[in-house]
């Protein structure tokens, strides 16, 4: 995002509030959780043996823009499958 861009959402942000929309990549990651993001994906990537991870938090905690963040982030090494457990 530009940085004009992220200056002008940072500042709607403030005036009006947080958004429930969630992040689609990394360059929008307002709340710095790239390390996380990044250390999970290589985890992910470098796992030798099959595995089922859940995000799991609160409504509005950030759980899908994290894994819209992972999917950006793997979308050459890995193929993600989302089901909605409701």
């Amino acid at each position: 995002m530009p940085k004009e861009g992220k200056k002008k959402m940072l500042k709607n942000i403030k005036e009006k509030g947080y958004s429930d929309i969630p992040v689609a990549d990394i360059s929008n990651d307002l709340f710095k959780i790239d390390k996380y993001v990044r250390a999970l994906c290589t985890f992910i990537e470098k796992c030798d043996t099959p595995m089922t991870i859940s995000i799991q938090g609160d409504w509005g905690s950030g759980k899908t823009s994290m894994m819209n963040m992972m999917r950006e982030t793997m979308k050459k090494t890995v193929c993600p499958i989302w089901f909605n457990t409701w």
